[in-house]
């Protein structure tokens, strides 16, 4: 405590941070040149030094008003030439109180964080990933994707390695909403949020690599876009003529920083309890997500895509739409009995991420490109409490996955 305002106590914090570490992973070299089919491996080692100063000061300006506002400042040194790195961040929370069951707050903070140290100085690696498609080759071929000869059938060398030139991660976040709580067994929670990341680290996967690869050469993509200038050098190919006429022959690939990637949405909650004596306690939650919006730039001067609206995105890309859950546990005695819920939003099907959404039919897969109704998982669970130590517990799951819409 430092010294007081007219809402209580300015409390401060402060602190001082210093360390170095080390990682370390020897391996065979003839492992991850790709000598022995089948094995694979990654090595590596590094080190890295780091040092932070920080400091927090908490004024409750007014009873019904406090202003929460930190800073720090960090900086790490990678070893081996990997480079040095320093930022300054913030977080300013605001938390206002007009009437004793309802508390308004907000906030506005930055991020910063080095990349792991395996992404950083992880040695070559080699791996043999099977069923993949050449998915510019089935552009040549024709027809639907599921008749293409090279279609999930292709097991190709694969060589990995880490990215000194990684940069950090930085990030912004907003944050406002509410919370009511007009009883001590209800409470009711509300905010909008909006997180803004820059130079996130990814690893691509072969499936994507090849399928970038295919749209920069068909012209799908520009191919003097960055993300096509890069994947053109990762994909290498044997001469269209030759005995292999065109096949991959080898895929490599690292780490790298995404240019821009945002998610804003809407999360509330509302949690409730009754006591009913000896017929025990009740307690029920239920929570909902729904993201409004989820879009991402692989590298600056790349298209903005939405994960939410363009099903063509590799499916590790896949954002539900919205997430709500409901629990209900029944406390009484020695006994304890819950059931939850899980609803996940509406998604594109598995045809749709090949075809696009209203594309042509492909036999492959046995059903039109759309999408799929709320995914539904429920899950129940009855326990007995033998004593403080032992507890005996039944345990099930359903999934409902409804018709395609």
């Amino acid at each position: 405590n430092l010294f007081e305002l007219p809402g209580g106590n300015v409390g401060a914090a402060a602190s001082f941070q210093y360390g170095s570490e080390a990682w370390s992973a020897p391996e065979n070299p003839l492992v991850s040149q790709g000598y022995y089919y089948g094995i694979t491996g990654s090595g590596g080692g590094g080190t890295r030094s780091f040092g932070a100063v920080g400091a927090e000061l908490r004024a409750p300006l007014l009873k019904w008003l406090t202003v929460d506002v930190s800073g720090r400042y960090d900086r790490y040194k990678n070893g081996n030439g990997g480079g040095t790195s320093q930022r300054g961040t913030y977080r300013v929370g605001v938390e206002v109180r007009p009437i004793s069951t309802l508390l308004l707050r907000g906030s506005l903070a930055t991020a910063f964080r080095a990349p792991d140290m395996a992404y950083v100085f992880g040695g070559q690696s080699s791996s043999h990933p099977e069923q993949l498609t050449d998915y510019y080759r089935c552009d040549l071929y024709g027809g639907p994707l599921g008749s293409c000869p090279y279609f999930a059938n292709q097991t190709l060398l694969s060589i990995s390695q880490g990215n000194p030139g990684l940069s950090p991660i930085k990030a912004k976040s907003l944050t406002y909403g509410l919370v009511w709580s007009p009883a001590r067994n209800f409470t009711f929670k509300a905010d909008y949020y909006r997180i803004s990341i820059r130079d996130e680290v990814e690893l691509s996967s072969e499936d994507t690599e090849l399928r970038q690869e295919a749209a920069c050469r068909t012209g799908e993509l520009d191919p003097n876009s960055p993300t096509c200038v890069a994947v053109l050098q990762l994909v290498e190919r044997a001469p269209f003529g030759s005995p292999l006429n065109g096949a991959v022959t080898k895929i490599f690939g690292e780490p790298f920083n995404v240019a821009s990637e945002t998610v804003s949405g809407i999360t509330a909650s509302i949690d409730y309890s009754h006591d009913f004596g000896k017929y025990g306690n009740l307690a029920l939650n239920l929570a909902y997500n729904d993201t409004l919006k989820h879009t991402f730039q692989s590298a600056a001067g790349d298209p903005v895509t939405s994960t939410l609206n363009q099903p063509q995105l590799p499916p590790s890309e896949l954002s539900f739409k919205s997430i709500a859950t409901a629990t209900a546990t029944w406390d009484i005695g020695k006994w304890s009995v819950t059931l939850h819920e899980t609803r996940y939003g509406s998604t594109p099907n598995y045809a749709a991420w090949f075809d696009g959404i209203g594309g042509p039919v492909d036999p492959y897969f046995g059903a039109p490109a759309g999408r799929i109704r709320p995914w539904i998982v429920y899950n129940g669970s009855v326990t007995y409490n033998v004593n403080k130590d032992m507890q005996l517990s039944l345990e099930g799951m359903k999934i409902s996955v409804q018709k395609i819409m």
